[in-house]
């Protein structure tokens, strides 16, 4: 059962920084590449291979638009590096021309599906977004948290019930009550995020706030594109507010 309370603490990032990040990242990594193939450490040539990983994990988190204009660059530079130097990385059995070509196309390849990913990425982030949106029209509380328990939105009549102003940056399991089986309530989360269990489940969470009052809530699982997260619903009216002993 210790699994379910192993949760690592997420850091606020730094928005500036990660947005100048992104920025320069692909041009560093592209300045890079290209160094090590002039100052000859290597036999091979290292600009395809660093140019498909590089657009594999930008695709995770630059937008589609700026991904499309740094595929292209990459495999514009692919392509000249590899052009200029192909009698370097020619080897006896290996026509240049053929070797140019194929790792060109497998650039191309990675920067079209890269660029894809990205715009399924931002589709499912407009739905993520739309989600939200209608939670905040319920009229009674709504918690989003996602597989690994992680609170990710919390509508604004549940921010009145958790006295919270924002969305805590913390585990959703921080707010269920000891005076039930804690564990077990945990398990049953983890089991509905993962899809090992059907939902929704009608379970008495007995969710415990400062103010000592208990909740009866349902869990669901909904799937966003590749997000899997679980929607939280309490009932209303809510169950009396226990005394403190």
């Amino acid at each position: 059962m210790q699994s379910f309370y192993k949760i690592q603490h997420r850091e606020p990032s730094n928005k500036i920084l990660t947005h100048r990040l992104k920025v320069i990242y692909p041009a560093i990594m592209l300045v890079l590449s290209i160094i090590i193939d002039y100052s000859r450490v290597l036999d091979f040539s290292v600009v395809p291979l660093i140019c498909v990983l590089s657009l594999i994990l930008f695709s995770l988190f630059l937008p589609s638009r700026q991904l499309i204009i740094w595929a292209f660059i990459y495999i514009l530079v692919v392509t000249l590096a590899l052009w200029i130097q192909r009698d370097k990385w020619a080897t006896p059995n290996n026509n240049a021309d053929a070797l140019v070509a194929t790792r060109v196309i497998v650039a191309s390849g990675a920067g079209v599906i890269a660029c894809l990913y990205a715009k399924l990425r931002e589709r499912d982030d407009v739905t993520y977004l739309s989600v939200i949106q209608l939670l905040e029209q319920f009229s009674l509380p709504a918690i989003m948290s996602d597989s690994d328990g992680w609170l990710t939105h919390m509508n604004s009549e549940a921010l009145i019930i958790f006295g919270e102003k924002t969305t805590p940056e913390a585990p959703f399991y921080e707010y269920f009550s000891d005076s039930s089986n804690k564990g077990k309530a945990i398990q049953n989360y983890m089991e509905l995020a993962s899809g090992m269990s059907q939902g929704p489940q009608r379970i008495d969470l007995s969710l415990m706030l400062e103010d000592d009052s208990l909740y009866s809530a349902t869990m669901m699982r909904i799937t966003i594109g590749t997000r899997n997260l679980v929607l939280t619903l309490f009932d209303l009216p809510v169950k009396p507010t226990l005394n403190k002993l």
